[in-house]
């Protein structure tokens, strides 16, 4: 917060300008952007932006599908508690934090290698959730033979199986 509170940031950046550095879609597309400071919990500050036009105007803008939350504290600020809401009229793919996006990850292989990735990397989990109740040999050979160690972590890369 560094006892800053403003829509332009300390280094001159719009909200809109912040929105497109995230790679969040800009052309054809409607932003907003609502900042409150002062209320640690969410329903005060939902509150706030619900008795100010300007944010509720925001909040029921019909075109806003998309909603980014975050707050912060800083006990050396003047307000403590830093909210901000940040809209946009598109849904996109949440991102993957190593991968840049299942979407992207996805993107490396041909539909055909996604299918059979898909399929080995759910096999290969049901066989780990079935491990106590299997010969330990015949469980490390399917394991090996399968490579299911690979499939495992493709498949949770590319999103077909619970990380």
């Amino acid at each position: 917060a560094h006892d800053y509170f403003s829509h332009t940031d300390r280094l001159g950046r719009s909200p809109f300008d912040r929105i497109a550095a995230f790679n969040y879609p800009t052309s054809n597309t409607w932003r907003g952007e609502n900042l409150a400071a002062g209320n640690a919990g969410a329903q005060p500050t939902f509150t706030q932006w619900l008795n100010s036009p300007g944010h509720n105007a925001n909040m029921l803008h019909r075109e806003f599908r998309a909603i980014g939350v975050a707050r912060v504290y800083d006990a050396s600020s003047t307000y403590g508690w830093y909210w901000t809401t940040t809209f946009g009229s598109r849904l996109v793919q949440p991102a993957n934090r190593q991968q840049g996006g299942f979407a992207a990850a996805r993107a490396r292989f041909t539909p055909a290698q996604r299918r059979q990735i898909m399929r080995t990397s759910r096999g290969c989990h049901r066989l780990q959730q079935r491990r106590g109740r299997m010969n330990r040999r015949v469980y490390q050979q399917t394991f090996r033979r399968h490579q299911c160690g690979r499939f495992l972590r493709l498949g949770r890369q590319l999103g077909y199986i619970p990380r």
